[in-house]
């Protein structure tokens, strides 16, 4: 209903799951965080430098009502574009810049490994909840997504709110200096 959207997993003690059933009281769940775009100009300034940048799709967005709006973003920039297990079907996986699903756990060690060489990791909705390995720890992640998704050690440059907004303002403001050739995407991806 609110952001972030995505899995959740709830666990009751056995105590109060076997406890006489009790009057419902209601809940009022917290108001969800407020957008934030205050370093917006740091994420520009990244993607525009950026050398060898690589996107990551993930869910910390919403997949209806962005996912036109990633798929044109990502035709304009020559980058590498992986996905996380929740978040396929999000992108166009024919697209010539797909490389394949990364955080999985297995068969992803080359997109792992251009992730480690990456200048900047532009995160779309990439939230780490969904990464079963560290490559994301100390990396230069620039995220966009619905919500706060820094945790613990794992603090992106980020700006949050509606991802749609802020893809067509990055398109329009940021440079495109990536030296990604299309026969080393190709590579990156018959490796996967």
């Amino acid at each position: 209903s609110s952001p972030p959207f995505g899995p959740a997993f709830l666990t009751v003690p056995s105590d109060i799951a076997t406890a006489p059933e009790a009057p419902f009281v209601g809940i009022h769940p917290p108001e969800p965080d407020a957008d934030d775009d205050s370093r917006y100009d740091a994420i520009v300034a990244a993607l525009s430098k950026a050398r060898r940048p690589v996107a990551v799709v993930g869910t910390a967005l919403d997949r209806r009502a962005d996912s036109g709006a990633i798929r044109a973003f990502l035709r304009s920039f020559a980058m590498p574009v992986a996905v996380t297990p929740q978040a396929k079907g999000v992108v166009d996986e024919r697209a010539d810049s797909f490389v394949g699903a990364v955080a999985t756990g297995a068969c992803d060690t080359p997109i792992q490994l251009a992730l480690r060489e990456s200048d900047c990791i532009l995160g779309i909705g990439f939230d780490a909840v969904e990464s079963s390995q560290d490559w994301h720890y100390g990396a230069p992640v620039y995220n966009l997504a619905n919500g706060p998704t820094g945790y613990g050690d794992y603090d992106p440059v980020e700006c949050t709110g509606n991802v749609s907004a802020l893809l067509a303002r990055l398109e329009n403001d940021a440079g495109n200096n990536a030296v990604w050739k299309t026969s080393e995407i190709a590579g990156l991806r018959k490796a996967v």
